[in-house]
């Protein structure tokens, strides 16, 4: 019978009423365990939590040669009980719990001083299904040595010749109770945090850890349930009552229908009776995830019949906002009606529980640099000349560091990520506030995709940058260019090699005035003026590589060049005018005065100097008027050799240290 699809309420009815289970029997308690036929006995429903509901009819037995062919191949155990052995090893004491089948006592073991468990059947479980149950649980635990799993030290028989286990005694709380109880007591010794959700969690992935171990061993738990989960004092995790589980490989075990469960967490396939797989447990185990959530059973009825057709249908749940939809999502995935529909296994349960911690973890620390974020959010709104901009890139910092630190756990974390955006976005936007581009280009660089409006504004400050940058190059340029000390050698070269030729000339024009064999014409005159022209233009052609190199030289140069032609040109000029060479001469000597003074103060004042020797010169036009010539020599030259001297103290005359042009 496929119970996935079931429509027909009587349908279902009579297949129940085959398993020997009576439809009217109340779910008293949400942990009831229903048995296969082959490994229980035939005694009533037992009062503890853990209690079995028996599945199809049982063939009760007192033959001892049944029980005895099962527990040939065992030895016997000594306790306090044999009369006959006063030095027994284990001495029983109270009794720890009981449940359909059996009883657990506690005992001491007198040779390693510890205390151990002890499992026995109870008087109605006597026969040979029930020792045979017995044994199969102790062989299929013992063959699973695993933290969580409760080892079995022993199987042997007792006094009375029937099969006893003696394991590990663990003390501890039901996870159920801790999931139904926030107050429980046990609480602030596993949980002292508060963090119940992730402990829960955590709990579970230990229990799929214990129940991975048994699925590679080709073991299924079939029962497992808050109920079956013990977590002990120093949270410690331990999976119980394996009574009814099977290896992967087993058809079944004898006669009878093979139900087993407690309907309350059922899979589908267990309500049906099979076949029985890994996604078995994965759904239990989403069940389980169920209780933790809601605190209920993942199904629930006022009757078996109602509950387990509840298993059948296994419809999907809707947890509300209060559960973290990824968790939702898990849960319901693993408890899925159609097996292939759930976790192909335990341990991609384990991997999408581990990876949903992360996660948490993840929104975690992106909630509380989002709180942070609402902090630079109201700063940034404050005008940008009364922002507090170290705090703004502080918290800028904080904010990025938990958004990156909450992606490095989780890449995917959409969340995260666009706040990231959001914080380096208002970054950038207070930095191009204040001016300050390369930071906000560096915080834009960051970002996964800027906004365009913010691309726009950093390229036009960006503009504004290049512009500026431009006109301060163009003024620090300038600023070299008309400073007197850049290329002052070169111009004192250019100087010297004329005020040399002027020296020699002078020389040569006051000899001829000391032997009377020079008198200055007007045509000797004007000759002498091309002359200096040529020689002015051939040193300016030669040097001009080197003259050229500045806004001042250039500006000199052209003064000087004016200086020249206007020397031929004032020379023709007062010749027509009728004026005599001396007194042409004095007219020149005054406009060479006048450029010079001129140059001074546009260009250098250190000029001045220059202007002061032609003034200390032109004394002698007055005193010695016949000795105009020679004056007039000797002035422009000693003017030429101050401006010579003057220029040659510059130290940055190195091509290096000039601009560009």
């Amino acid at each position: 019978m496929n119970t996935a699809n079931i429509k027909d309420k009587r349908d279902f009815e009579a297949w129940f009423a085959t398993l020997g289970l009576d439809p009217n029997v109340t779910a008293q308690a949400p942990d009831v365990t229903i048995r296969p036929a082959s490994t229980v006995g035939d005694g009533p429903l037992a009062d503890a939590t853990d209690a079995t509901l028996d599945a199809g009819p049982v063939i009760a037995t007192d033959d001892p040669g049944l029980i005895r062919a099962e527990v040939a191949d065992l030895a016997t155990l000594t306790f306090d009980q044999d009369a006959d052995i006063p030095t027994a090893d284990l001495q029983l004491a109270d009794e720890i719990g009981r449940g359909g089948m059996g009883v657990v006592l506690r005992a001491h073991q007198r040779s390693l001083r510890r205390d151990v468990a002890v499992k026995r059947l109870l008087p109605h479980a006597v026969h040979a299904k029930g020792v045979r149950s017995l044994l199969y649980e102790a062989r299929l635990t013992g063959q699973l040595e695993h933290p969580s799993i409760v080892p079995v030290h022993a199987l042997g028989l007792g006094h009375d010749g029937l099969p006893v286990i003696v394991m590990k005694r663990i003390s501890g709380v039901a996870w159920r109770d801790m999931i139904l109880d926030d107050a429980h007591e046990a609480w602030s010794q596993v949980n002292p945090e508060g963090q119940r959700l992730r402990w829960h969690i955590r709990v579970l992935l230990q229990v799929c850890h214990a129940i991975e171990f048994a699925h590679d061993h080709g073991i299924i738990h079939r029962d497992l349930k808050p109920e079956n989960i013990m977590i002990g004092g120093y949270g410690e995790v331990y999976v119980l009552d394996w009574g009814i589980a099977m290896e992967l490989d087993e058809e079944g075990r004898e006669d009878g229908s093979k139900v087993a469960g407690t309907p309350a967490y059922m899979a589908p396939e267990q309500v049906e009776g099979g076949p029985f797989t890994e996604r078995t447990d994965v759904y239990l185990l989403g069940a389980a995830l169920h209780e933790v959530l809601t605190g209920q059973p993942r199904h629930s009825g006022t009757t078996v019949f109602q509950v387990m057709i509840a298993a059948s249908l296994s419809e999907p749940v809707d947890f509300g906002k209060e559960v973290p939809a990824e968790l939702a999502a898990i849960c319901n995935r693993a408890t899925a009606a159609n097996p292939g529909d759930r976790q192909p296994s335990v341990r991609h349960v384990r991997r999408e529980l581990e990876d949903l911690l992360q996660h948490m973890t993840s929104i975690e620390l992106a909630e509380e640099a989002s709180a942070r974020l609402g902090v630079l959010c109201s700063i940034t709104e404050v005008p940008a000349e009364s922002r507090n901009m170290d705090r703004v890139r502080r918290l800028s910092t904080e904010c990025r560091f938990g958004f990156k630190q909450a992606l490095r756990l989780w890449p995917d974390n959409a969340e995260a990520e666009d706040q990231l955006e959001r914080t380096l976005a208002l970054l950038a936007e207070a930095e191009l506030d204040i001016g300050n581009t390369s930071a906000a280009e560096a915080a834009i660089a960051e970002m996964r995709l800027a906004p365009p409006a913010l691309q726009t504004r950093l390229g036009a400050h960006r503009a504004d940058e290049r512009a500026r940058d431009a006109r301060l190059v163009a003024l620090d340029r300038l600023e070299r260019g008309l400073d007197p000390r850049i290329s002052g050698r070169v111009r004192a070269a250019f100087v010297w090699s004329i005020a040399s030729v002027l020296l020699v000339i002078s020389l040569l024009i006051v000899l001829g005035y000391v032997l009377d064999i020079f008198v200055l014409s007007w045509p000797a005159s004007i000759g002498l003026a091309g002359a200096f022209n040529l020689l002015f233009w051939g040193v300016a052609l030669v040097v001009r590589r080197w003259v050229q190199w500045t806004p001042l030289n250039r500006k000199l140069t052209t003064i000087f060049a004016f200086a020249m032609l206007g020397l031929l040109g004032l020379r023709t000029l007062d010749m027509v005018l009728g004026l005599t060479v001396d007194q042409s001469l004095v007219v020149e000597y005054a406009v060479f005065g006048i450029e010079v003074a001129f140059a001074a103060a546009t260009l250098d004042k250190r000029l001045f100097a220059a202007v002061g020797v032609l003034a200390a010169f032109a004394i002698g036009f007055p005193i010695w008027p016949d000795a105009t010539v020679m004056t007039y020599t000797l002035g422009i030259a000693a003017m030429s050799v101050c401006i010579g001297w003057l220029w040659s103290k510059d130290d940055t005359s190195s091509r290096e240290a000039q601009p560009e042009v």
